[in-house]
């Protein structure tokens, strides 16, 4: 084997992501990349790319229904998964936005009057 200079970039993770270090070993002549694009590359989002797609097509997944969310856990990893909101939520969020306005506006007509 030959000795090839490659570039490696190393990103640290904080308590907030999924990672504690990702590695990204660069192709040889990777400084032309951007010449075309002019768009840097996030790198950080290319990781949690990498982390979520790896997640979701894994058959090994334990998945743990909570109303209307779902976790996912495999090797220590969890992803939560947000449902949307059905009818009855929004209905009943609907109602309870009429009813804070329309205590408000009783309160403030007992300043007015």
């Amino acid at each position: 084997m030959g000795k090839s200079n490659k570039k490696v970039i190393c990103i640290n993770g904080d308590d907030s992501k999924l990672y504690d270090q990702v590695i990204f070993i660069m192709k040889d002549g990777i400084n032309n990349i951007n010449e075309n694009n002019k768009k840097p590359i996030d790198f950080v989002f290319e990781a949690e790319k990498i982390i979520n797609a790896h997640i979701n097509n894994d058959k090994n997944i334990k998945k743990q229904e909570i109303t209307n969310v779902t976790t996912r856990t495999k090797d220590g990893i969890q992803q939560i998964v947000i449902k949307k909101s059905g009818k009855f939520d929004i209905i009943l969020n609907i109602f309870m936005l009429v009813c804070c306005i329309s205590l408000a506006s009783i309160i403030l007509m007992k300043f007015y009057i």
